[in-house]
Formats: structure tokens, C-alpha cells, sequence
């Protein structure tokens, strides 16, 4: 029918910009973040060892949306950009498991040295009286050096999975940068086109990788 425009305001100054398309993707994100968000605090996004964050809904939520626009754009960007999400999701659930394995030993560790200083306090009376003073400050000091061995060793082997999670995204973005200008240089993609891709190529991948660096690390901490 010609009384149906895909613009909402039709020949209205700067709203005739506006389109129904654009609309339904708004309401579309919009409906998936708060389905998203409510399930999250149901707990239904959780695993053993994890327990997904609102950074972390909205990380991948906005880098998606923005994946969704570069394929809109060049669905040859659009793959180079899903490529380095993907490395990243494969990285990320390495270092996911890494952390898990490793906050076990965390947990006996912190244990083991609420045991000993709850021993010390509790039973001080005891202990100077028997003059048991060097022996429960080696039990404390020994409980220490493990909890402090056991932080290190977890925060250390987080440093080669954070550091390949960075270089799979700065590498996608260069790619991503790179691509779009030789396919302008060959004609296959216009020159406002160009612009934006290289521009989202430094914008995509910003929340995905903060919260990559910091997620894993808070969570098997603070647990």
C-alpha cells in the first residue's frame, strides 16, 4: 500500500531519517538484554566456578550488537570480527578452568589459615602456659606462606591466557583496520564505509576485553 513508508516520519526534517528497521533492532536488543539480565539473576547463566556478572551481560551484549552493524556494513568484516570473538570465547573458557582448578588449592589455603589463627586466639591461655608460643607461630606462619604461594600461583597463571586474549583482539581490530582499507583500495567497499569499520575496529572489542582481564580473576577471589 503506498500509506506504508519505511520511514517512520516521512518527509518530516531530520525524524524522516528515523526507520522501522532501526526501531525493531532497538526493541530487539532491549527485549534480549532484560530477558538476558532477569536470567541472569536467576542464576541460570551460572556454571561450577562461574557466575556470570551484569559487566558481563552487557560486554558481549554490546559487542553484538556491534558485530550485527559491521555485517549490516560488510559481511567480510562481519566474519574477521566473529573470527576473533570466537578465539576469544576459546581462550577465555581456558582460563575460566585454569582459575577453577587452581581456586580449590585457594580455598583449602584460606582454611587453613582461619584454622590456625582461630586456633592461636582461642587457645592463647594454653599456649603460654605450656610455653607453646614458637610452635603455634610456626603453624601461622606456615599457613601463611601457603595462602600467599597459592595467590601468586593463581594470579600467574592468568598472565599467559590474559595476554593471548589481548593480542587476539588487538590483532582482530588490525585485521579488521587493514581489510577495510584494501577493499576501499579496490573498489569493493565505499570510502564512508571504510571509515566506520576501521573507527569500530577500535570500539568493538573494548568491553569484551576488560571484561575478559578482570572477570575471571574477581570471581575465583572473591568466591
Amino acid at each position: 500500500p503506498s500509506w506504508i513508508h519505511p520511514e517512520i516520519f516521512p518527509g518530516v526534517p531530520v525524524l524522516g531519517l528515523l526507520r522501522w528497521y532501526g526501531l525493531m533492532y532497538i526493541f530487539a536488543f532491549g527485549t534480549a538484554y532484560m530477558v538476558l539480565k532477569q536470567t541472569m539473576k536467576e542464576g541460570m547463566l551460572d556454571s561450577k566456578g562461574f557466575k556470570c556478572t551484569e559487566d558481563d551481560l552487557f560486554s558481549f551484549i554490546s559487542t553484538g550488537i556491534i558485530t550485527v552493524f559491521i555485517f549490516a556494513f560488510d559481511w567480510r568484516i562481519g566474519l574477521i570480527a566473529s573470527g576473533g570473538i570466537l578465539l576469544f570465547a576459546l581462550i577465555n573458557a581456558g582460563l575460566q578452568a585454569k582459575g577453577q582448578k587452581i581456586s580449590t588449592l585457594k580455598y583449602s589455603a584460606d582454611e587453613k589459615l582461619i584454622d590456625s589463627v582461630l586456633e592461636y586466639v582461642q587457645g592463647i591461655a594454653e599456649v603460654k602456659a605450656y610455653n607453646l608460643t614458637g610452635e603455634k607461630k610456626e603453624d601461622f606462619d606456615n599457613a601463611n606462606k601457603e595462602q600467599k604461594n597459592t595467590l601468586i600461583k593463581l594470579e600467574t597463571s592468568f598472565i599467559p591466557f590474559l595476554g593471548f586474549q589481548s593480542l587476539v583482539l588487538k590483532a582482530t581490530g588490525v585485521v579488521i583496520a587493514l581489510s577495510s582499507i584494501a577493499f576501499y583500495l579496490n573498489g569493493s567497499m565505499a570510502l564512508a564505509d571504510a571509515l566506520c569499520m576501521i573507527i569500530s575496529s577500535f570500539l568493538i572489542f573494548g568491553q569484551l576485553e576488560s571484561a575478559g582481564m578482570y572477570s575471571s580473576l574477581l570471581r575465583n577471589l572473591n568466591h
